[in-house]
């Protein structure tokens, strides 16, 4: 079997793709299965694989590998770099089949079939940024097609560079997540056909991911060192994801060594072409305390008319908000009864408007009776766990929950599930992540029109009791537990519904 030879030159200019020329060409048939042929390519673009400081001219790097198919059909071949590392001119060795036509693509770990012209490959969702001012070389494809001997290597993905700078000191970014603002695909498997004339479109195939998770710095003692921001110039990152449109830009979340956060965000619409960097640069960053950013999909709307956010945990899909209606919906057990907010006695059903003067942030308060849609006499007899479904004060489609339906909440929320329940401000101290983005909000209690403990607690009924009183969770400042509770059912707390 004899070895065929690529010899591939990468332009130093900005994406303007430059014609090849064929300088020559060898051909000859060693069988009538193998060909040794020598093809010569330009590439135009600052994308492959590592930029040159000062020209961001591509260069390649040692290791690097292009994965060539004879389009008549039969496995690619990989074809390793020989000679060339460091420099825009290379020579890549290998052995392929006898063919007219041959298709190229780079990374060669990334292809994954051919049919025809037509290349299936993929862009990971996990990239490793190993020092400023990089990017991960194998992540950025490339495609060639040939009828001759000339190879031209075109970008099929593009750049996005991210220049960041500090407010204060030397943060170290370990991570970086970015997030398309209108939940584009960013990475997976896409298909691109080698044989069209100017520059090759990737189109979304399938296995899509909308968050892409760039580790930063070199990989020792079991994790990633990081890169580290400062305060006088911008240190940029290059991250590589599918050309296209991404409307209303992109968010990126950064994550320091101390586990600090801080939130990068650019609003407008970004058209990114193959072969083109695009830039956006923030100052200023901040590191704090990581927070959760969440995206609600999904809503109900009660009797009321009010809108709340749903979030599935786990196997369990809740309500984000507490409730804040004062009338039991059309499918209920007290369907269009209306509620008050005094009693005679506080055994009767009643509910206490939120202490904070904004509905929508902290809900109502209601007791026992009220949560459940019960009269006094019922509330008072009842001697344990509703049997069934209890809607209540919840939307239609909804319960209250159980107290077993509360701890395969607390399980789902993982270790310290106070921490991850609850929401990142408000709080008088240990405030949450809202890893979970139950947005669990320091509401207090209330006894009768009295509210008392906002900022240091939550409480939420659950359907079971034991005469007098009645079973749920709850949260508190000090800790980051989920613990389970019993108290009168006389007093008033708030209320979150899990759907049937």
């Amino acid at each position: 079997m004899k070895k065929s030879t690529f010899i591939l030159a990468v332009a130093a200019v900005l994406f303007a793709f430059v014609s090849c020329e064929k300088k020559g060409s060898v051909e000859q048939q060693a069988s009538e299965e193998l060909i040794e042929k020598t093809f010569y390519a330009i590439q135009g673009g600052k994308e492959k694989t590592t930029l040159n400081p000062s020209t961001l001219a591509t260069l390649w790097t040692a290791g690097d590998a292009i994965k060539v198919y004879p389009e008549a059909g039969g496995a690619g071949t990989n074809f390793t770099l020989a000679d060339g590392a460091g420099e825009s001119e290379a020579t890549f060795t290998g052995l392929t089949t006898l063919s007219n036509v041959y298709v190229a693509f780079y990374p060669a770990g990334n292809a994954k079939s051919i049919s025809g012209s037509i290349v299936k490959f993929n862009i990971p969702a996990t990239q490793t940024v190993t020092k400023a001012g990089s990017f991960d070389t194998n992540t950025v494809p490339m495609v060639g097609y040939t009828t001759d001997n000339s190879l031209a290597m075109l970008n099929v993905g593009s750049l996005f560079e991210l220049g960041l700078k500090a407010k204060t000191g030397t943060p170290t970014v370990v991570k970086i997540e970015l997030i398309g603002n209108n939940g584009e695909n960013l990475a997976g498997d896409f298909t691109v056909d080698a044989s069209v004339s100017g520059q090759p479109t990737a189109a979304y195939s399938a296995n899509g991911a909308t968050t892409l998770t760039i580790n930063c710095g070199e990989y020792s003692s079991g994790k990633y060192q990081g890169i580290a921001l400062n305060a006088s110039s911008y240190t940029y990152f290059y991250i590589s994801i599918p050309a296209g449109v991404f409307t209303s830009g992109f968010t990126a979340v950064l994550t320091a060594t101390d586990g600090k956060t801080a939130e990068v965000t650019t609003t407008a619409d970004i058209h990114k072409d193959a072969a083109k960097i695009t830039a956006f640069e923030d100052a200023d960053i901040e590191f704090k305390p990581y927070c959760k950013k969440c995206k609600y999909t999904e809503t109900v709307t009660d009797i009321c008319g009010n809108t709340y956010n749903l979030v599935t945990i786990g196997t369990q899909t809740w309500m984000a908000e507490n409730m804040r209606c004062d009338k039991y919906d059309t499918d209920s057990e007290k369907s269009g009864t209306t509620l008050s907010t005094s009693a005679s006695a506080v055994y009767d059903p009643y509910y206490t408007p939120t202490g904070s003067g904004d509905p929508a942030a902290y809900g109502y308060y209601y007791n026992w009776a009220a949560a459940m849609g019960y009269t006094k006499t019922e509330a008072q007899g009842q001697k344990g766990a509703y049997s069934g479904t209890r809607q209540g004060i919840c939307p239609n489609g909804f319960h209250i929950p159980s107290s077993t339906e509360l701890g395969t909440l607390a399980t789902a929320a993982g270790s310290d599930p106070g921490k991850h329940l609850k929401v990142c401000d408000g709080w008088n101290n240990r405030n949450g992540d809202n890893e979970t983005c139950f947005a669990a909000l320091p509401a207090g209690r209330a006894y009768g029109s009295r509210v008392s403990n906002v900022g240091a607690s939550a409480y939420a009924w659950s359907s079971d009791a034991n005469g007098n009183s009645a079973y749920g969770r709850a949260l508190d400042y000090s800790n980051a537990n989920f613990y389970e509770y019993s108290n009168d059912k006389s007093y008033a707390y708030s209320v979150r519904c899990l759907r049937n």
